[in-house]
């Protein structure tokens, strides 16, 4: 297997985004291109990207292959490439990380990862919502200096996203346009303020959320590479 983008810089980010919520991972690589899902440890968040093999300015897979690698370690190699290219070679257990035209070269050992494929749940939302992916980060990074979870809401007002906390409260309108109906649900700001930093990959974010149940955020870069993040609901217990 050999690959290579011609500018690293969008996957850098997406592996420094991933390496908030796990600390390894398990990249596929088909005939269709580049996969990764995974779960954190908590299995309260999912993440899914795909980048497809047009997006490659090379593209060799014979057949498809499973690259274990720690995100602590990959991470860091990435940040040397900046905006050069990079080229990605699995050999005898190695991987070998080449930027600039050969000229810095890493070489990573591959780790055998266990368990089942991750696969995408089946999931029916309520609504579906395409804003502003700025708009989005602002609003979530806003809420996260008052509570540590928040609430979304869609309704007569618009969307709104609402913490709170003991002493203080905050609530943020990002769409105006009335919605009949009612839909409410919690969820972790922790997890949130992680997820959102893929606005640097595209300008818009699809959001989708039911009463008191898993909330999705589905990102399209121009390279057509795909982001998407699966959050459970927060329950508030008395």
């Amino acid at each position: 297997m050999r690959v290579t983008l011609q500018n690293a810089a969008s996957f850098s980010e997406v592996i420094g985004i991933v390496s908030e919520l796990v600390s390894e991972i398990k990249i596929k690589l088909t005939m269709q291109g580049l996969q990764i899902a995974a779960i954190d440890p908590t299995n309260a968040a999912m993440l899914l990207y795909k980048l497809p093999a047009s997006a490659f300015s090379h593209y060799e897979v014979d057949e498809e292959e499973d690259i274990g690698l720690s995100l602590d370690d990959f991470k860091q190699v990435l940040k040397r490439g900046k905006q050069e290219s990079l080229s990605l070679e699995t050999k005898d257990g190695k991987l070998f990380v080449n930027f600039g035209e050969q000229k810095k070269n890493f070489v990573l050992s591959l780790m055998d990862i266990e368990g089942e494929d991750r696969k995408e749940p089946e999931l029916k939302f309520a609504t579906t919502l395409k804003i502003e992916s700025s708009k989005l980060q602002e609003a979530v990074e806003d809420c996260g200096i008052i509570a540590d979870s928040v609430l979304l809401s869609l309704g007569e007002r618009g969307f709104t996203l609402n913490a709170r906390s003991s002493l203080h409260s905050a609530a943020i309108r990002i769409l105006s346009e009335p919605y009949k109906g009612e839909i409410k649900s919690r969820y972790s700001l922790d997890y949130l303020q992680k997820m959102v930093k893929a606005s640097k990959l595209s300008p818009e974010v699809k959001v989708q959320f039911s009463d008191d149940y898993p909330l999705k955020l589905h990102y399209i870069s121009p390279e057509k590479a795909e982001l998407s993040f699966i959050l459970a609901p927060r329950v508030e217990t008395d």
